[in-house]
């Protein structure tokens, strides 16, 4: 489903001005989002809860009025182009730089179980996998 067949049109207008006073009305729609609220957050009672938030904006008809709006801003296609691989890149090095913090579901009984397992696929007995992985495990303190 897109964003636009999930947006609801409210029957206002939003209007962009720009900053030669130039303007255009656009329809107006609404949408919502959810978060949930962080359990270190400082308002105790929600804390861990689940919250929707409803939010307004505009949306351009047909491609004429699209130019117009980005004429009126400013905005260029070459813009729009290189912040949408910006936003990418960013995105996935975020996702790259912060999974090494999030804590693994997977319990440190099963991932020893696993690497003793990997090892013996590689063809090392079990009784020197298991030595080898608890070395290791005692090494890093």
């Amino acid at each position: 489903m897109t964003d636009e067949q999930k947006s609801t049109a409210t029957g206002g207008t939003v209007v962009i001005r720009g900053e030669d006073n130039q303007t255009v009305s656009l329809a107006e729609h609404k949408d919502t989002f959810s978060f949930k609220v962080p359990n270190d957050s400082p308002v105790e009672s929600e804390r861990g809860k689940s919250s929707d938030r409803e939010f307004l904006y505009g949306q351009a008809a047909d491609d004429e009025t699209a130019e117009l709006v980005a004429e009126i801003k400013g905005w260029t296609l070459l813009g729009f182009v290189n912040d949408a691989l910006k936003a990418a890149s960013r995105s996935n090095s975020y996702q790259a730089a912060l999974a090494p913090h999030k804590p693994s579901k997977v319990s440190d009984e099963d991932i020893v179980e696993r690497m003793v397992r990997d090892y013996i696929r590689l063809g090392i007995p079990e009784d020197v996998a298991r030595k080898q992985v608890t070395s290791m495990l005692a090494a890093k303190g």
